[in-house]
């Protein structure tokens, strides 16, 4: 039960800087009309500015440290951890040997997906549930990385939304949210 209330509320923690997209729930296919309307929210919505991470010290003393600690394992060693190399053939979830580190580049904190410009992490808890035109709908940050996992990552298979790989990919994002 602890585990599960810590996914829901990685999964559905706001920001100042996310849309509220009611009354759409997510994974709702919009007509041009909502889209629009959600697309026109988003755009005006606050954005936070960026700020450069320059160390992971503060996971350490953080209260989810060990998650996050392993949702950079995966995102930076995903091939081994989550892919083709792993050891374990049921946590094969990657359909090929890159790493998310491979385009969502390491900047000055050599954590991935923190380089300014080259693919960050560091505002997808603030960017998401967003609206997808690509599917005319509402997706959240779970399901954004699983469509990584399905297209970007050689035809992967969708990391469950319970498995301890999500739940440390958002525990990661929403540690980079509040280092701002």
């Amino acid at each position: 039960m602890k585990n599960f209330i810590a996914l829901v509320s990685i999964l559905f923690s706001t920001s100042v800087f996310s849309i509220d997209i009611a009354p759409y729930q997510e994974g709702q296919r919009l007509n041009n009309k909502q889209a629009s309307e959600l697309q026109q929210r988003y755009k005006d919505r606050e954005q936070q500015p960026w700020k450069e991470i320059t160390s992971s010290g503060a996971i350490k003393t953080h209260k989810n440290a060990e998650l996050i600690q392993y949702g950079i394992q995966v995102l930076d060693k995903t091939a081994e951890t989550i892919g083709p190399l792993s050891k374990d053939k049921s946590k094969r979830y990657s359909g090929n040997a890159l790493n998310c580190s491979s385009c969502h580049l390491k900047g000055p904190s050599q954590l991935p997906g923190t380089m300014h410009d080259a693919l960050p992490f560091t505002n997808v808890s603030n960017d998401y549930p967003q609206f997808r035109s690509r599917g005319m709908s509402v997706i959240t940050a779970a399901a954004r990385v699983n469509g990584c996992m399905t297209r970007s990552m050689g035809d992967g298979k969708i990391l469950p939304l319970d498995s301890v790989e999500m739940k440390s990919i958002l525990a990661y994002y929403d540690w980079l949210r509040r280092r701002y």
